[in-house]
């Protein structure tokens, strides 16, 4: 077992976070348990406690890392597109690497959709600011989140740009709400 002097409260925090995910990686978050977490890293599981709290603030920077890294997807992805790329290019970039991501990190991302903060709860700006960055990122790239939300049948959004820059309908159905209504409220 290590001491407690061995690390920092900052560099334990690191170890824990990064022994949790390696965990819920492979197991899901519900393999994530303090003891499984401390025998990994050769603490002693009230040390943990006592460095980062409960299981709770464990899973949440858990599922903060793994906001971050779909956020890097998503970035990378639309940066690949390039800067003269089409609306529908970039939204079907970001589409793609997301699928791509909850493939290849399935078990982290069920943690994401499972163990969400209490609604009553403060979020802390360690896990508010990669769901920021994941909600910012199609709102930064000329048209995307509208062209996404709407599709073609928002008579709002055509009638605000000639039908010639239109894009083009992706390979995808966009429902459209009841009664034929536009699909949003621009």
């Amino acid at each position: 077992m290590a001491r407690r002097s061995d690390h920092s409260r900052e560099e334990l925090a690191g170890l824990v976070r990064e022994a949790a995910r390696a965990i819920a990686a492979i197991e899901g978050w519900r393999g994530v348990t303090m003891r499984a977490i401390a025998t990994r890293i050769g603490y002693a599981p009230g040390s943990i406690y006592n460095a980062v709290g409960d299981l709770d603030a464990v899973l949440l920077r858990v599922n903060a890392g793994t906001l971050e890294d779909l956020g890097g997807w998503v970035e990378d992805a639309v940066r690949r597109c390039g800067p003269d790329a089409a609306v529908i290019q970039r939204a079907l970039a970001i589409a793609d690497s997301y699928m791509r991501f909850v493939t290849e990190n399935a078990r982290l991302w069920a943690s994401v959709l499972e163990r969400v903060p209490a609604a009553d709860s403060p979020v802390s700006d360690w896990y508010a600011a990669p769901r920021a960055r994941l909600i910012e990122i199609p709102r930064r790239k000329r048209g995307v989140a509208r062209w996404w939300h709407c599709g073609r049948r928002c008579r709002a959004w055509r009638h605000s740009r000639p039908a010639a820059t239109w894009p083009s309908p992706p390979p995808i159905s966009i429902p459209a709400t009841s009664r034929g209504r536009s699909c949003c409220a621009i």
